[in-house]
């Protein structure tokens, strides 16, 4: 835990750790903070920094790459709508499995609902964005944990997809 400035932050870096700011430990009930911290430790196993870091260098080195055929497209917007969309991804798929974390230390799906709840009401103000962050809309992730799958994939199939020849 830091001191913070009223920050309601939890995060995990490269290490082991996980960090929580002082607020947003002193704003969370028991459970919420270990469904909070669930979720941190979901990012730790997949290696979510890891591979964000891998991303982010990769779409760095294809903009950089693209410079020399439109010099003026450096650090594009399309980058970082990538680069959010990506993020979006990892954030869901740690819901999913904190999920699991929760309910194998006897725990339910409805206590992690909660934390989203109080997020929704508390943080966000009932919003969040789409587009341009790294966290998805908090309808986008109650949903997701209501139904166990991350609904920012859109699955198609070949038979959905109507070719003129």
């Amino acid at each position: 835990m830091w001191k913070d400035r009223g920050e309601l932050v939890a995060a995990t870096g490269l290490g082991v750790s996980i960090h929580v700011s002082t607020s947003l430990y002193m704003a969370l009930t028991w459970d919420q903070l270990v469904a909070v911290m669930a979720h941190e430790l979901a990012h730790q196993q997949a290696n979510h920094v890891l591979i964000d870091i891998g991303v982010s260098s990769a779409i760095w080195i294809v903009d950089k790459a693209t410079w020399f055929i439109t010099p003026w497209m450096i650090l594009s917007p399309v980058d970082g709508l990538i680069n959010s969309a990506f993020e979006r991804n990892l954030e869901i798929a740690a819901d999913l499995m904190a999920i699991e974390y929760l309910e194998n230390a006897g725990y339910t799906k409805n206590d992690y609902l909660a934390l989203l709840a109080w997020i929704k009401e508390s943080v966000t103000g009932g919003g969040g964005c789409r587009v341009l962050c790294d966290h998805p809309h908090i309808d986008d992730r109650i949903k997701a944990v209501k139904e166990g799958w991350n609904v920012l994939h859109v699955e198609t199939s070949r038979r959905d997809v109507d070719f003129d020849i």
